[in-house]
């Protein structure tokens, strides 16, 4: 019975906030709009974002086998760089001795 009560009165507490708080958004319609658009872009933006963040790092990729995906470097510590990323070229001489059982592809040109 107390437990009733207690919530009755914070369900109450409540409403009288809200009520409240609508009362003073009407009173000022230049703040209501600029908070009103300020919560959609924030809203609008992370929405975006993790849209974009859940599909392009978080989703499985593409292929039949992404479990036997691996990544090539090239070991470059004399400069500073010992897992460096081949380039374009190192990459074209390297593709035709490589023993692939599907295709060798260039990470950058896979999407295109």
């Amino acid at each position: 019975m107390a437990r009733d009560l207690n919530s009755r009165r914070r369900m109450d507490t409540l409403l009288k906030d809200l009520r409240y708080a609508l009362r003073s958004l009407r009173g000022k319609p230049g703040f209501t709009a600029i908070a009103v658009a300020t919560l959609a872009l924030g809203i609008g933006g992370s929405t975006a974002i993790f849209s974009l963040t859940s599909a392009v790092l978080l989703a499985q990729p593409p292929l039949r086998e992404p479990d036997r995906l691996v990544t090539i470097w090239e070991n470059a510590s004399k400069i500073g760089f010992p897992r460096n990323d081949l380039s374009p070229a190192t990459f074209a001489a390297l593709r035709p001795a490589a023993s692939c059982s599907l295709a060798c592809r260039d990470a950058r040109s896979a999407g295109r």
